[in-house]
């Protein structure tokens, strides 16, 4: 049906895995098998009272490198972030230092160039003792440096509100 693409039914496994992996469903509580039928997300029943809505910070990228690359490609991200998170329903986004201690998630990281390639490393912790929710490490090289901070700011903004769904109703 797809050139190029095989699609067996180890495809379906590994998208029920790829999907565990983000709801962080280890004990596959959410995500449940029902042997000969398919699979079943499982939620409450009642929705949970929402007091008050997470906060997530997001801090400017260091650069290190090739600084006349890093540092637009940081500047590039981190407007990109704002841009991805502000647009999640159920959050506030602030940037403010001062603000940073009353926020839910922190999102920090480090830009650095060399040599035709980009590396950004990222981190999203939760709450002020900062425990890490994930991190990771996105590269790209030649033409592909300008649609990084894009890619990377999607796959936080979709990390983040999995986060959110799951531990902030």
């Amino acid at each position: 049906m797809w050139p190029g693409i095989s699609v067996s039914d180890d495809s379906l496994i590994q998208c029920i895995r790829d999907i565990r992996i983000a709801l962080e469903d280890d004990a596959r509580e959410l995500v449940k098998t029902i042997v000969g039928r398919g699979y079943i997300l499982k939620t409450q029943k009642k929705p949970m009272a929402v007091t008050h809505l997470p906060v997530i910070y997001v801090e400017p990228f260091d650069v290190a490198g090739d600084v006349t690359v890093s540092k637009p490609l940081s500047d590039e991200l981190f407007e990109a972030l704002l841009f991805r998170l502000t647009a999640r329903a159920g959050a506030s986004v602030i940037v403010d230092s001062n603000q940073k201690t009353n926020a839910t998630y922190l999102v920090s990281g480090k830009v650095t160039c060399a040599e035709d390639t980009a590396r950004i490393f990222l981190q999203i912790g939760r709450n002020a003792a900062n425990e890490i929710v994930h991190s990771d490490i996105k590269s790209a090289s030649d033409g592909q440096i300008r649609d990084l901070p894009d890619a990377v700011a999607e796959a936080v903004a979709a990390r983040v509100h999995v986060h959110m769904i799951i531990n902030d109703g």
